[in-house]
């Protein structure tokens, strides 16, 4: 964390490719073009949707295979937001300065299954998911230590905000589990309302990826990777300033409501032709979508999550 606040000083200071690296801080690391190894995207997506001939539910749930390109660029910084405080009669500056970093998302479809089956998935090869956003590293005046900012813009109508920090390890990280099926019914294989659920669980998409534990498609690539150091960076709207707005017709139909995002950066022990540590990238993403009446009141949150293993391209 910075403690300058003066402007020009600062300034002059971060200007140069060096300096801004940084004052990126651990961002610097993701900076550059990252694409997913082949067949490590998988995605899971309750959608509302109802025919005639389904009565015992209203709901599919969609489940994806993907490729991934993503890209990193530092902007030129430092940003400044300007503030005071009063120390007795006299105003202190108390200027916040912020490093940007612009990211890319395209998503790829490799393959897509739901049931009941729609006929409605997208075909393979065909772009199911762009993205454009920043990530912040809030160098100084940062609120509890959340001095990491994401911000999204999703093409559905929707921008997201969420704010937290990063932590070091040794080793592979510990990824917890997820458990994929909603809050606001009974969370259960057994409720015949959650039966897509039940039947994925018991058949796994492409005989891998099981919606009700998404995550453990992640601990599964890691096994038997020597991974020497891991950097966690989690962020969610929950923390103090974050937050998710939709357009109407997604407030209405299936709101938006919660996304957390846990990334981690990989040293692994081996190294490339220049001697250097091979890193990768992995991330869990959850976001909750509500829709349909709860039995505890207010709307059923439907966990969307997608998952990849990333490395430089």
């Amino acid at each position: 964390m910075l403690n300058d606040n003066n402007l020009e000083t600062f300034i002059a200071q971060q200007r140069g490719a060096d300096n801004l690296h940084n004052a990126l801080g651990v961002l610097s690391r993701l900076s550059g073009k990252w694409r997913s190894l082949p067949g490590h995207g998988w995605n899971m997506i309750p959608l509302p949707y109802h025919t005639k001939s389904i009565k015992e539910f209203e709901f599919r749930l969609l489940l994806n295979q993907y490729d991934e390109e993503l890209s990193f660029t530092p902007l030129d910084g430092p940003v400044p937001n300007r503030g005071f405080k009063f120390e007795g009669l006299h105003i202190k500056e108390t200027d916040q300065f912020i490093a940007p970093m612009r990211y890319e998302q395209k998503i790829t479809q490799l393959a897509a299954s739901d049931y009941p089956k729609s006929g409605l998935a997208s075909k393979p090869g065909s772009v199911i998911h762009e993205e454009v956003g920043m990530w912040l590293h809030l160098t100084n005046q940062a609120e509890s230590q959340q001095d990491l900012v994401r911000m999204a813009t999703v093409p559905h109508g929707d921008t997201v905000l969420a704010l937290g920090g990063c932590s070091d390890c040794e080793g592979a990280p510990e990824i917890d589990d997820i458990n994929g099926l909603p809050i606001g019914t009974i969370r259960s294989l057994h409720n015949i309302f959650l039966k897509p659920f039940k039947h994925f669980h018991e058949q796994p998409f492409l005989g891998e990826f099981d919606p009700c534990h998404p995550n453990a498609f992640l601990n599964k690539v890691n096994a038997g990777v020597k991974i020497k150091k891991t950097t966690t960076i989690k962020v969610s709207t929950k923390n103090d300033g974050g937050g998710v707005n939709n357009i109407p017709f997604i407030i209405k139909q299936a709101k938006t409501s919660e996304m957390e995002f846990t990334l981690w950066i990989q040293e692994l022990e081996a190294t490339d032709e220049h001697g250097n540590p091979q890193i990768r990238l992995q991330y869990s993403q959850l976001v909750y979508l509500e829709f349909f009446p709860s039995i505890e009141g207010g709307r059923i949150r439907w966990p969307h999550v997608s998952i990849n293993t990333l490395v430089p391209a």
